[in-house]
């Protein structure tokens, strides 16, 4: 006797409620017994991932996608499970061959048009990313992929420095699911690149009144209140989310040399000025701060900045090398050349160490 499909479905439907209250080694047991008798039902295999995925067991939701694409139609769906799979496991090019398959099989599948955009995001290839994340959108089947689409596309966009196309995209994500906490985190992020200080921490604010355990939202409210003038509250807001999330100021050192190697001297000068806000004491963000002070033609500031990274460090020769560029440009060759030579003394880098021996070797300019 076969079984009635109202009676799978019915069972399909028991599992998914044990899921969705918590009960999740009944509902895989459920989930599993349907597969056992009825290997074909794709949405059981989905709905399995997920279970999977959601318990942080990614290497098994990966096998489970594999061994559904020998079971189920294959179909483009089934194939951008397999490179969400892959996604989550961080095999990337993978997923991204995976998503190309199920392009091939509907070219209009939205879900691996937005997944493709996402893979080739993570792959620091954010341009074909935006061309894939707009096709995604004009091939949107609902609402729920659609802000996810307008959400990555801000998210995209952002990173290329292009925040003023980044801003309508976050907030129509905003529009069709208001109050998501990630979306209201990312408009934050948006408003803060613009200078909006009061907006972003408007956004920040609300981000986390929907979800208060959110780390970035709250490092994005410090940064905005250590700008704003409440040292205090914002160191204050800032060590929390690093507490919970150490690696936050590590990305935000990274935002700070990609705007300072894009030539973005003022952006830069912005991050490393809120870095230090944060650790007064990091040498490297003094140096770095003094570089880019220098370029803004601020050779004053640029050599208060070494001079404090020397106190701070005063075996690393390396701050005392620019102290030394600093007094040159300022017209004090005699000081300039005294920094040099105990730049060398202290030790250098060899690029460093080649240009301090070759400014030795030049008379000192009248």
């Amino acid at each position: 006797m076969h079984e009635d499909p109202e009676d799978t479905d019915a069972r399909v439907y028991h599992a998914q409620a044990l899921y969705s209250l918590g009960k999740t080694q009944d509902a895989e047991r459920e989930f599993r017994k349907i597969l056992e008798e009825h290997p074909g039902e794709s949405s059981v295999w989905f709905a399995l991932m997920e279970l999977l995925t959601g318990q942080g067991r990614k290497q098994e939701a990966l096998e489970a996608a594999q061994a559904a694409l020998e079971k189920i139609v294959v179909t483009a769906k089934a194939r951008g499970y397999l490179g969400l799979r892959l996604l989550d496991l961080g095999r990337n090019e993978e997923a991204l061959t995976e998503c190309e398959r199920a392009i091939d099989l509907d070219p209009k599948d939205a879900f691996a048009h937005f997944l493709r955009g996402t893979v080739l995001d993570h792959l620091g290839r954010p341009e074909e990313a935006l061309q894939a994340l707009e096709t995604a959108t004009a091939n949107h089947p609902n609402l729920k992929t659609l802000q996810e689409i307008h959400f990555q596309q801000a998210k995209t966009l952002l990173s290329l420095g292009r925040m003023d196309e980044a801003l309508p995209h976050v907030r129509l994500a905003l529009v069709l699911s208001p109050g998501e906490p990630n979306y209201l985190s990312l408009l934050g992020e948006c408003l803060w690149d613009a200078g909006k200080l009061k907006e972003a921490k408007g956004a920040f604010e609300e981000a986390l009144r929907a979800d208060k355990g959110m780390p970035f939202p709250r490092f994005g409210l410090g940064l905005v209140l250590l700008e704003q003038g409440y040292l205090k509250e914002g160191r204050r807001e800032c060590a929390e989310a690093l507490r919970a999330k150490p690696g936050l100021l590590a990305s935000f050192l990274q935002r700070a040399l990609d705007e300072k190697a894009n030539g973005q001297s003022k952006k830069a000068l912005r991050c490393y000025d809120l870095i230090l806000a944060i650790r007064p004491e990091d040498v490297e963000a003094l140096v770095n701060r003094g570089l880019i002070l220098g370029k803004l033609g601020r050779p004053d500031e640029a050599l208060k900045a070494f001079e404090q990274a020397s106190r701070l460090d005063p075996k690393n020769g390396v701050p005392q090398f620019f102290r030394a560029v600093s007094l040159r440009d300022l017209k004090r060759p005699e000081e300039a050349q005294k920094a040099y030579r105990e730049a060398l003394t202290l030790g250098l880098p060899p690029e460093l160490a080649s240009q301090c021996r070759k400014a030795l070797a030049q008379p000192p300019a009248p």
